[in-house]
């Protein structure tokens, strides 16, 4: 008999405040929408609203998830004459979004709706509900990072309890990060120290690294599942390249414009590639959430250089990255740190040449299937975007049709085995 999944959605209800989502809020949906669907035992959805924690039906979930993706227009058919028309316009300019400005005021009001379409502030206290041995799981970093939302797991102890941590870059890499990030980092792993009967994360370096801190804390030998994540369905389709999008001849990143996403270094090499080929330098597109005070916007904005060989876009739904990486020369991911790396299984899925920083978690994402080169070697870079750029081979030696990234099936099944061992 499977046991109740009380799976933790905090981070979906507040998805609509942003149009496009992030790696973490993806992961979270995938979880989320797959227990819906598909767990043969119950399922509950937790939330915690300011008067007390609430439990959430099975309906109301996928109405949850209904509204996330209409937000995110994950549904949508990307429309590449479209996309291909907005390029050519803002090469060289400043980074726009490809549809209407996605304000906080706006994702406020969705937020609302969210909630009043299902009437989740009437919802049902959650702890008294659940009944034993229920399985709580908790996948998006943000309830174990606030002791609220947690601690009425204290009076549970018939409750297995389960996290998935995505990394401990602030926790490890400090500088890269805000003082912020680094509270709510140490506490959430306080928290899983305090609770977890389990812990699932992506890479081995990242379980290595929990290892290590959880054992600072006094919690030794946690049952750990070391899992890469899996790709989306949206990325196996048959690639299909758009003439208009292939003649701009770009390579594209993908990610927000965070520090640790090194995008101002990948400026750097991008000045120095036109200024060695002139007219006939490939393009760099970054596709990614960016706020106002990003520096690599003002980069772009003041760089008579690069302007018409430099573009950024924010507010793409999955389906328009699908199609922009499709007809891309190549896929660059020059990070400083990450907990795993989506876009280099995306990109060598869809046949990308990927050229990634030289870290542990980008070599387990990508394999041999990928060219790594360090962070801060920006002729090495420019070496390897130049050879995709200007040869007719790949710089990769292997043949790329052999990549076999994680489907989803076969990363759920693992999880459900992994819940079921609690």
């Amino acid at each position: 008999m499977h046991p109740l999944v009380a799976i933790d959605v905090a981070r979906l209800m507040v998805a609509p405040l942003s149009n496009t989502p992030r790696g973490l809020d993806r992961v979270e949906f995938l979880y989320a929408e797959h227990f819906v669907k598909y767990w043969k035992g119950d399922v509950v959805g937790l939330i915690h609203l300011p008067w007390g924690q609430r439990q959430l039906s099975r309906d109301q979930c996928r109405r949850i998830l209904r509204h996330v993706a209409d937000i995110w227009r994950e549904q949508e058919t990307a429309d590449p004459e479209a996309i291909a028309e907005l390029l050519e316009g803002h090469f060289g300019g400043a980074l726009q979004p490809v549809w209407e400005a996605h304000t906080f005021a706006r994702g406020i009001r969705e937020v609302i709706r969210g909630f009043a379409m299902g009437h989740f502030g009437l919802a049902r206290p959650s702890a008294p509900q659940l009944p034993k041995n229920s399985v709580y799981l908790s996948v998006g970093h943000v309830a174990p990072a606030h002791d609220r939302m947690i601690s009425w797991l204290g009076g549970r102890k018939d409750i297995k309890v389960a996290f998935m941590l995505h990394d401990l870059i602030p926790l490890e890499y400090s500088e890269l990060v805000t003082p912020g990030e680094i509270h709510r980092h140490r506490r959430m792993m306080m928290n899983i120290a305090r609770y977890a009967d389990g812990i699932i994360v992506t890479t081995e370096l990242v379980g290595n690294s929990a290892t290590k801190y959880l054992a600072q804390l006094g919690r030794h030998e946690v049952p750990l599942l070391s899992l890469p994540l899996p790709i989306t369905e949206e990325f196996l389709g048959a690639k299909l390249e758009h003439p208009r999008l292939r003649r701009l001849n770009y390579f594209i990143a993908c990610g927000a414009f965070d520090l640790r996403k090194n995008y101002l270094f990948l400026l750097n090499v991008w000045t120095e590639i036109v200024r060695k080929h002139g007219s006939n330098a490939p393009k760099l597109l970054i596709v990614g959430r960016v706020s106002k005070y990003a520096k690599e916007l003002s980069y772009i904005k003041r760089s008579q250089s690069l302007r018409g060989f430099v573009a950024g876009i924010s507010g793409l739904s999955t389906p328009a990255v699908r199609c922009l990486m499709q007809s891309a020369r190549g896929l660059l991911m020059p990070s400083l740190a990450e907990g795993f790396g989506l876009p280099i299984i995306e990109g060598l899925a869809m046949g990308l040449p990927v050229v990634a920083s030289d870290l542990a978690s980008h070599r387990q994402a990508g394999e041999l299937f990928a060219k790594y080169v360090s962070p801060i070697d920006g002729y090495g870079w420019i070496r390897e975007i130049e050879a995709v750029a200007f040869n007719s081979h790949s710089i990769i030696d292997v043949d790329q049709r052999a990549f076999q990234p994680m489907k989803q099936e076969r990363y759920m099944r693992s999880v459900e085995e992994f819940l079921d061992s609690l």
